[in-house]
């Protein structure tokens, strides 16, 4: 299976301490990001779900939209 490159962004510490977290855990960031993509496209197959031009424009509208504060 050829490989691709993923970067993300993410706030430090969010990152820091997930990476503690899962460490202890026996695992590591890139395998938990790995198994949610296989989740991501599991559920849509076991649902028989397909994105719709809308649902991509949706998507989009709400991936611009500026982040809550904590």
């Amino acid at each position: 299976m050829e490989k691709a490159f993923l970067q993300v962004r993410t706030d430090k510490s969010d990152k820091e301490q997930a990476s503690d977290i899962l460490e202890n855990m026996g695992t590591n960031l890139s395998s938990v990001v790995n198994m949610l993509l296989k989740q991501i496209q599991a559920s849509m197959d076991m649902e028989n779900m397909t994105l719709t031009e809308n649902d991509l424009h949706l998507l989009k509208t709400y991936q611009e939209q500026p982040m809550l504060k904590r």
